[in-house]
Order: structure tokens, then sequence, then C-alpha cells
């Protein structure tokens, strides 16, 4: 799958965990955690706390079924330096 597939498909599951779909989190879960936690990893230097905060982040998502957007417009995440696109 290219890129640009993997963005939509990416983009259709965060919109089916915004109206509750379960399913479509542990697909989010599946698609993004690898990568997210070694960018923990490399940030933090410890395991441990880029496990707690991968954690922290799927449960932040988990949480925000009441998040909307128009379409095609990106999901972001609110970092230190101000909001990054999730994708």
């Amino acid at each position: 799958m290219d890129a640009d597939a993997s963005r939509r498909q990416l983009a259709a599951a965060l919109s089916r965990v915004a109206a509750g779909d379960r399913a479509a989190l542990r697909l989010v879960y599946q698609d993004t955690s690898a990568k997210l936690f070694g960018i923990c990893l490399r940030i933090l230097g410890d395991r441990r706390e880029a496990e707690d905060v991968l954690q922290d982040v799927y449960l932040t998502v988990a949480a925000c079924r009441h998040l909307r957007r128009t379409p095609g417009e990106p999901y972001y995440l609110a970092g230190g330096g101000g909001s990054k696109p999730l994708y």
C-alpha cells in the first residue's frame, strides 16, 4: 500500500474511533504503535517510560470519541512545540 492509501486508511480509522468504534482503535494501534514507540524511546531514552507514554497516547485517543473534524482536515496531537499533524 502506498503512503497516500495508508494515510487515507488511517484517517478513516480515526474517524471511526471518533464515533466510538473499538475495532478501529485496534487498527490504529496496530498501524502506528511500533513507529510511535520508537519515537518515544528515542526521545525518552528509557523503555519503561516510553511504554507508559505510548499507553497514555492511546488512552487519550480512545477518550476522544467526541472528536469531529472536516473531511480532509488532519487530526492533531498537541505537543510541547505546538500542534503537529497525526498523519
